[in-house]
């Protein structure tokens, strides 16, 4: 027994033991006390998540979302991002998942080596969470996460560099066949291929020339349209109305939230994809992947997950 816990035992037993109370239980109280503190001090993060976690899933900036990541995940103890994990809100929970995934890849990092992230668990989570298919690139992408040598997520972006590949030179993805762009205007084919519907007025990022494909996607009399820059900076996401042709309404996709810097041209990704409820846009680049979801009634944006914020 170290002098100081001598002195606190002695302390507390000297006035029970005047009143006739046996020693040992005493020790026991003393030491189950001392034991107590020290879990709650080694377990116990800066600040509950449950607050700030509600703060970083409704931070109306990524710099915002940003900062409460950092306060939320950054700093958590393992054992409440696992609770985190099994939020109702599945932005929380896949944060809370990937911040796992990563710590985990930490533990196993060498100075000057990258490391690989297990990113399986993360994987099942995510389809857990997400009411449609996810695309089979997107996951393999993922499935490429390596830890850096300043211990910053990577991604290889042999995945991507295919996907350019097969889509250079095209106004429109190859997987958007119902979409055509020509000389400033877009029209729409419906599946059936039986009507076209011009659009009205589209506006020039989605029409210009030479730059990324156009991503869009048909789901009952709704349009979605959406061209990102070849790095993973914000851009809009357009809806509109097939029975007009005009815009019902337009979204702000994040991405990376121009919290990463870049020079030259990357290697950038999306495809968009419906549930009956939400328009899901999946993005990639080589150092970082995000899923947002916008509600089809509202365009509310209802999950903004990025493993860079």
């Amino acid at each position: 027994m170290t002098p100081t816990l001598h002195k606190l035992v002695t302390f507390v037993e000297q006035p029970m033991v005047r009143q006739g109370v046996s020693r040992i239980p005493i020790v026991l109280v003393v030491f189950c006390f001392i034991a107590l503190c020290l879990s709650c001090h080694q377990d116990s993060p800066s600040k509950s998540p449950s607050q700030s976690a509600i703060d970083y899933a409704e931070a109306s900036t990524p710099d915002e979302a940003a900062k409460n990541y950092t306060r939320t995940f950054a700093v958590t103890h393992p054992r409440i991002l696992e609770d985190a994990r099994r939020d109702l809100r599945d932005d929380i929970a896949l944060r809370a998942s990937w911040r796992l995934a990563v710590i985990d890849a930490l533990r196993e990092h060498g100075d000057g080596a990258s490391q690989r992230i297990d990113v399986s668990e993360f994987l099942a989570d995510v389809h857990d969470r997400i009411p449609l298919k996810v695309p089979s690139w997107w996951a393999d992408h993922v499935m490429t996460a390596t830890l850096n040598s300043r211990g910053n997520p990577h991604f290889d972006p042999k995945v991507l560099k295919l996907l350019w590949s097969a889509n250079r030179g095209l106004d429109v993805l190859a997987t958007s066949k119902n979409v055509n762009v020509h000389n400033g205007s877009i029209v729409v084919v419906s599946s059936s291929g039986q009507v076209a519907t011009p659009l009205a007025e589209p506006p020039r990022e989605l029409v210009i020339e030479g730059g990324t494909p156009l991503a869009s996607l048909l789901s009952g009399e709704k349009c979605y349209l959406a061209r990102a820059d070849d790095i993973p900076t914000p851009y809009n996401l357009y809806c509109y109305d097939l029975t007009d042709g005009r815009v019902d309404y337009q979204a702000r996709v994040w991405a990376a939230g121009d919290l990463i810097s870049y020079t030259g041209r990357g290697h950038h990704f999306i495809e968009l994809r419906a549930s009956a409820k939400a328009v899901y846009v999946f993005g990639a680049a080589s150092d970082v992947v995000y899923i947002e979801a916008f509600r089809v009634t509202d365009r509310k944006c209802v999950l903004r997950f990025c493993t860079a914020y």
